[in-house]
């Protein structure tokens, strides 16, 4: 080690040429030794600050970069443990937030105060310094030396320097500061001004399925806090609850208050000042899980929704339903099961069922309640780790004196599971039932989803028609798995429950998806034939442009005892260029009406038995066949003329449909047969066995011994090439 301070030597009485120095030697040697005396003590002092110093150029340079390196770690050590706190909270059932003021770390204001540079009164714009930072739809608060402070919430990020306010400014500003808060925050602690406001950063550690708790510690004084929460980007604050106070620091008290949603949130916290009218004073604030979130179960204990508590008149079927399944980690539901008891807090147990999958209901089995009678029922639910729920709370419900109902329908067709269905398929149910009394139908409620429990319906319809089944009038998307279900309703015993729901995949045709309903396809998918009578719309498909379009006419109704032959509808053919996406209505003209009531109907108009027209838009259309003429009498020989056809518009080609054959009367047993489209005329003075050959689209009705019967109804046809 090489010494800094070297040892001062004596100076000589004379030097080497015998001269005596300009010094006096005696005076000199004698403060010499105390010099010495101090470089040595001084000596490793100097050795200490120069390793000390180190290859800076200083003391003072070694000294801040040290005090530099050791606030980074303090910083990053601190960083690295609360967010590695964070991750742990996350992971369990319990969580915690911190605002302590001061520590970026533990703060609840992310966002560096900006200066404001101008608002308007009653304009919605506010220029700042910078946007850079701002949240669309978060809350801040503008205060300054001039003008009150005021809250408002960012609507749209207008440019770097400007953003447009949810509601109009009230103050004319050209300063001002815009925080999340106007507290003044100082180390470790915030004094608050009468009627100051924070808003927080979105805070995410409260449960989704819970509420939550707020700790703050303020002081003594009279200041009255009040706190307010929603969850992201929701419109409505909603109050939070004052719950206790607590003393655990003299000279403050920790008010604890339930946050009422959870998930992802966003606090207010507004304290105004007492009567004193003195700052108040926040030590920090605390978010945390409730107590009963941080006791969370596996899968979410499930609530009895229907019967209603305490319903009464309940039938022999009641369907159970609790609300939606959840699990905390997220797993798929396995099963539900259902119980039903005769006794108050669920004595003695009667009824038990299982419902496998995905469910939140189930139908109660006949022949397992009786009449006039009090249950109790309760479900839970199990996940795809075997997991249970709790119970459910057990509620009441009172079946009535008499089980009348309309019988749960079964689905009949499509079969459970059915692909290279229909894109239209007909949904049939089951035949009406009544239960405990005499019942006939009224109407069917159809439904079609993409899921076993409906969440998703795509098809929801009512069929009043009478009949148990139902053409879907709009195309299913192909190669989806779709579930359906029926309800039956009753003229006097209101509606049953719904089918079990089955499923079924559409099949691939063809003609593209979602381009027609209510018709059927070609066996090669290159045509369309709509031959049931109604009106349709049609949405031309990507792909489909030249087609042949044909229409045909309904015929017209025959006659009573052997008069003449209905009328044959119109036909009419056009080639025509269709444009993806246009929409048509397609309109199948009915047949003539059939007889009905007394004789005097034998004697309608003509006009009043023709058939009606079909149409493909205002493209081309075709006109129904006219009534044949009746004879006189009952039936009396004669020459009775059969009814003229119809006629095509607007067609490439337009045809005259076939007149009716004659008729020679039910005396003379010579009957004729309708006309039929494209001219071709109905036979004459046939036998009534020849007279009822079968019949085609728009084909007229023959005449009968008896009432007449319907004409046939029109149809319309499309047929195609695709590009």
């Amino acid at each position: 080690m090489t010494k800094i301070l070297q040892t001062v030597p004596e100076i000589p009485e004379f030097d080497e040429e015998g001269k005596a120095p300009a010094a006096v030697p005696s005076l000199f040697n004698k403060g010499r030794a105390v010099v010495n005396q101090n470089f040595e003590a001084a000596e490793p002092i100097l050795q200490d600050v120069v390793e000390a110093k180190g290859d800076e150029e200083s003391l003072a340079s070694r000294l801040s970069a040290v005090d530099t390196q050791l606030g980074a770690l303090e910083s990053s050590s601190a960083v690295a443990v609360s967010r590695a706190q964070e991750l742990a909270w996350k992971a369990s059932d319990e969580g915690f937030s911190f605002e302590m003021f001061g520590d970026e770390v533990h703060s609840w204001r992310n966002f560096k105060p900006v200066a404001v540079l101008k608002t308007v009164k009653d304009d919605d714009s506010v220029d700042v310094e910078s946007t850079a930072n701002l949240r669309v739809g978060s809350s801040y608060v503008i205060f300054g030396e001039t003008g009150r402070a005021e809250t408002v919430v960012v609507k749209k990020i207008l440019t770097a320097n400007r953003f447009q306010a949810l509601s109009n400014l009230t103050v004319d500003r050209t300063s001002g500061t815009l925080s999340r808060t106007n507290w003044a925050i100082h180390s470790g602690y915030a004094t608050v001004p009468n009627g100051g406001v924070l808003y927080s950063k979105p805070l995410d550690v409260l449960r989704y399925w819970s509420d939550g708790r707020m700790v703050i510690r303020r002081d003594s004084g009279d200041g009255v806090v009040s706190i307010a929460a929603r969850q992201v980007d929701a419109a409505e604050w909603q109050a939070a609850e004052f719950l206790e106070s607590s003393q655990e620091v003299s000279g403050t008290r920790d008010e604890t208050y339930r946050i009422p949603v959870g998930g992802k949130i966003e606090l207010r916290v507004v304290i105004d000042s007492g009567l004193k009218e003195e700052d108040t004073r926040v030590s920090h604030m605390m978010l945390l899980t409730s107590p009963k979130a941080g006791r969370a179960d596996a899968v979410r204990k499930p609530v009895n929704l229907t019967p209603a508590n305490e319903a009464t008149g309940v039938m022999e079927t009641p369907t159970l339903t609790a609300n939606a399944y959840r699990s905390l980690y997220g797993l798929d539901q396995n099963c539900a099961e259902f119980r039903i008891a005769s006794g108050e807090g669920m004595a003695d147990v009667i009824y038990t069922a299982t419902e496998n999958g995905v469910a939140l209901s189930h139908q109660v089995a006949a022949d397992n309640l009786l009449t006039d009678s009090i249950y109790w029922w309760q479900c839970r639910y199990q996940d795809s780790e075997e997991v249970w729920s709790e119970w459910s709370e057990p509620t009441a419900f009172s079946t009535g004196s008499i089980f009348q109902y309309v019988a749960q329908p079964e689905n009949v067709a499509p079969a459970d599971g059915a692909t290279n269905v229909f894109p239209c398929p007909t949904l049939q149910c089951s035949i009406f039932q009544a239960v405990g009394g005499n019942d006939t139908l009224q109407s069917i409620h159809y439904q079609v989803a993409t899921d076993k429990n409906f969440t998703t319906v795509v098809y929801d319809v009512t069929d009043t028609t009478g009949l148990n089944s139902h053409r879907v009038t709009q195309s299913l998307p192909q190669n989806v798995v779709y579930y359906w279900r029926c309800r039956q309703t009753g003229q006097a015993f209101s509606t049953s429950a719904w089918s079990v729901p089955t499923s079924f995949t559409p099949h691939e045709v063809i003609l593209p998806q979602g381009a027609f309903c209510g018709g059927t396809v070609d066996s090669d998918g290159k045509g369309i034939l709509w031959d049931v009578p109604g009106t349709f719309e049609f949405t031309v498909p990507d792909g489909l442009s030249e087609v042949e379009i044909e229409t045909i006419g309904g015929g017209a109704s025959g006659t009573c005892w052997g008069g003449g032959g209905g009328g044959g509808g119109g036909y009419a053919k056009k080639k025509h260029t269709l444009v993806s996406g246009e929409k048509y209505t397609i309109t199948v003209g009915e047949g003539g009406p059939v007889f009905v009531g007394s004789n005097e109907n034998c004697y309608l108009s003509a006009a009043l038995r023709a058939g009606k027209t079909s149409s493909f838009g205002n493209i081309v259309s075709s006109t129904g066949g006219m009534g044949g003429q009746p004879t006189s009498g009952t039936g009396n020989a004669g020459t009775w003329s059969g009814g003229p056809g119809g006629n095509g518009h607007g067609g490439d080609i337009n045809e005259t449909g076939g007149r009716g054959g004659t008729g020679g009367g039910r005396e003379a047993d010579q009957y004729a047969t309708g006309g039929k489209p494209r001219g071709i005329d109905g036979r004459s003075r046939i036998t009534l066995t020849e007279a009822l050959e079968p019949t085609e689209c728009g084909q007229g009705a023959p005449s009968t011994s008896g009432g007449y019967p319907a004409g046939n109804p029109g149809c319309v046809r499309i047929s195609w090439r695709q590009e």
